[in-house]
């Protein structure tokens, strides 16, 4: 048992500890830093991405295999300025969704990830649509991107507004969204 005048030098190394994990993240959603697969429990949620090329401008194909530096299985698709070749849609179960505020990381693969990505996402009981930008260049691994309640479907198209990069995103639901709620 550590001495009395050393238990509180090492409660408070213990509490920075844990306060610097990820801000905004509880130390029981720690486990979804960086590459790190996702994993389901009680309060965490792991969805995956649905792929769909979307128009008769688009020929070829429009989206890629690959793996990530990490060796993380991904996909990824050149920018488009304003013509949608690729949809990927994050729809998912009704019986996950919370009416209580909830965190939305977005795995961000390292490599072949250098564009800016708008994520458009839907929230009810009204189905309003809601935006967020996010520079896959200043990001890998998992990305804080947004927080909402009774979001039911998310998605992005490769119609960035630019034609610089490619967008890249995690493949199944081990690297899609994780959602702690």
């Amino acid at each position: 048992m550590p001495s009395k005048r050393l238990l509180p030098t090492a409660l408070a190394a213990a509490a920075c500890a844990v306060a610097v994990l990820i801000p905004g993240m509880s130390s029981a959603s720690a486990a979804a830093v960086d590459h790190d697969e996702c994993v389901e429990s009680a309060n965490h949620y792991c969805i995956a991405p649905h792929v769909a090329a979307t128009g008769d401008q688009c020929p070829g194909t429009q989206y890629f295999p690959a793996n990530d530096a990490y060796g993380v299985p991904m996909h990824w698709t050149y920018s488009n300025d304003t013509v949608a070749c690729v949809r990927v849609d994050y729809s998912y179960d009704i019986s996950i969704r919370s009416q209580k505020s909830c965190q939305y990381w977005f795995y961000v693969p390292a490599g072949h990830a250098t564009a800016p990505v708008v994520f458009g996402y839907w929230t009810r009981p009204w189905s309003i649509k809601h935006t967020v930008r996010l520079d896959e260049n200043a990001h890998e691994g998992w990305t804080h991107v947004f927080d909402a309640a009774e979001v039911f479907d998310i998605q992005f198209q490769d119609n960035n507004g630019t034609n610089a990069g490619a967008i890249g995103w995690g493949d199944g639901s081990r690297y899609g969204w994780s959602v702690w709620c």
